[in-house]
Parts: C-alpha cells; structure tokens; sequence
C-alpha cells in the first residue's frame, strides 16, 4: 500500500458531539466515527473529542502468515459480525416499535416548585418504561463483536503456526499492564508483527475507548442487564430567542438537547406567558444512547453500534493487510 494512501486512511479525525447525542451515519468509514479502525488516543477536552493517527512502518510485518491459507483465515470472525449486524436490525426494530407508542412525552405543567410564580415546566412524563426485552438483544449485539476479536486473535495465532488454544484478544486497564495481558492470554503466540499491531490499537483504559467500551460492556452483560438507560430529548426552541439573537445562538437552541432520568423531569422552565398553555403536548425528537461515559455514550444507539462493527472489521481489515506484504 503507497504511504500516501495510508496516510489518508489514517488522517486524524475531530468529530463536535452535540449535547446529549450525536448522529454517525450508519455509512461511515472504519476510520471514522469513533476514529475508526483505531480510535487512537481519543482526547476529550469539553464537549470535543479529538483522534490522532501516526502512520507505522509495515518493513517490519514482511512475509506475515507466509504460507497459511488465507482463504479460511478471519472467516469465523467476520460471521461474528455480520451477526452482531442482524441483532443491530432487530433492535433498532424494537426501539422504533416502542417509540410509535409514545412512551414518553413532554407537556406542559406548573412548576412544581413554586406555582404561584406564573411559571410552566415541560414535564417529561413516562407513560411505559423501557422494554427489558431489549437488553438481551443489546447484549448479543456486544457478546458477538467481542466474540469477534477472540476468534480473530486464535487465527493470528495458527497463523503463525501456534496452538489457538486459551487464546484471546488482550485487554489491560493500562499501557503498562499490556504486555502481560499479552502473555496471559497467549496472544504473544501470534508473532511479533501481530503483538506489533496490537499495541497500535491501544486495548486498555484510556486508549481506544471503542475497543474498550465492547469488552466492559461484554463482561457486564454477564452479571447485568445491558439496557439503553438513558434517554435523550432533542427539541427546537430557536423561536424561544430575542429578536437581536445571534444566527448562532439561534442554530444551537433549534438543536437542543437534554437527558431524561425520570418521570416528572422539569426539561424547560419558562414563564407562562412566552410559551404554549397548561397540557400542551411538546413536539420532540426522543433516542437513546449507550450508558457509557462520553463521547461514546453521547451518541445515539443504533449509530454507536454500527460504528462499533465498523470498527471491528477495520481491525480485522489491518490484519489483512499485514498479511498481503
């Protein structure tokens, strides 16, 4: 592959997240999104987060997998994924279904704090909670895309013509703590060009938050419900502004977005005289993210997840690479 080429695959990436959620589309490129096949080095500075790339030297990979059947090699863990994509399918059928029922509105109330004051609240109301069938959907989502790495870290390993034997994708909870993740989980069998490779992606806590996010989430789906517990309201209230307003201040309140914890959540206060009266039902916008921390729980849940599997295939796509020098 030229430099240049590369280079561009890996160009740095810096993606705005709106408040509460972001919308990635389904489309994306493995190396966009979360930043991609790596995500490396995601930085989080207010409400931007930011992915730096270095460009590596392949000299070092030379003669990878030399003589193994490229054929049947990452077939299982792309059968991993391309179930983890059916389950996506079905649970974004599931969240569009509850949602049809308006499950959760937004009217307007008397805030409750003092309503005498001539005040109303738009007041989130729950009418039906959020249906538990939808955690183990989520949960076979996540199970198949870390099943994925496993299944790709045992065919690096009889690539390299080793025993795939208790062999698994390594995560650590730190840089220093890597290298005996790798010797612990027998990936060191895979040879040093994959042990290489591996590093770049950087699996442990504070490296590549995707990569990261997959695997906790994995292991809490074995002892807890995996559930999109939170839940996000995106309304417009760009005609709420002065009329000296700034066009930019304008566009921020057309997009405005807050989190919904409970039922009886005050979203909006304002006095009864500017806005709709008592009982108005709110036009708003309602999805639902990951429960992780930002950026990745920032962005809606169908896109988070569809980055995810895009992610896992450009790691399985980097592997390949190696292999064609």
């Amino acid at each position: 592959m030229a430099q240049g080429a590369l280079r561009d695959m890996l160009a740095s990436v810096s993606t705005l997240l709106q408040p509460i959620f972001l919308s990635v589309p389904a489309s994306a490129h493995p190396c966009e999104g979360f930043g991609g096949v790596f995500s490396i080095r995601l930085s989080v500075s207010s409400r931007t987060f930011s992915v730096s790339a270095s460009v590596r030297s392949f000299s070092t990979f030379s003669g990878f997998f030399s003589g193994f059947d490229m054929a049947q090699t990452y077939l299982a863990p792309r059968l991993k994924i391309a179930r983890a994509k059916s389950h996506i399918e079905e649970l974004d059928q599931e969240i569009g279904s509850y949602l049809s029922r308006e499950p959760f509105v937004l009217i307007v109330e008397k805030w409750k704090a003092d309503p005498g004051t001539g005040t109303n609240a738009w007041t989130a109301r729950i009418r039906e909670p959020l249906p538990r069938t939808l955690a183990p959907i989520l949960g076979d989502v996540i199970h198949n895309l870390r099943t994925s790495l496993d299944l790709l870290a045992s065919d690096l390993v009889r690539a390299n013509g080793e025993d795939p034997t208790k062999v698994h994708f390594p995560f650590s909870n730190s840089f220093s703590e890597l290298p005996g993740q790798i010797k612990g989980k027998g990936f060191h069998k895979a040879g040093h060009a994959a042990v290489a490779l591996l590093k770049e992606l950087q699996p442990y806590k504070g490296g590549n938050l995707a990569l990261r996010a997959i695997h906790d989430m994995d292991i809490r789906d074995k002892h807890q419900e995996l559930l999109p517990v939170s839940h996000g309201v995106t309304l417009d209230l760009s005609g709420l502004t002065s009329k000296d307003a700034t066009d930019k201040a304008k566009a921020q309140l057309a997009n405005w977005s807050s989190q919904i914890e409970r039922d009886g959540q005050e979203i909006v206060l304002m006095p009864a005289a500017w806005g709709p009266p008592l009982g108005t039902k709110i036009k708003a916008t309602y999805l639902f993210a990951l429960d992780e921390p930002l950026p990745i729980g920032g962005v809606e849940i169908i896109a988070a997840l569809q980055q995810f599997s895009n992610i896992c295939e450009g790691v399985i796509g980097e592997f390949e690479k190696i292999a064609r020098i």
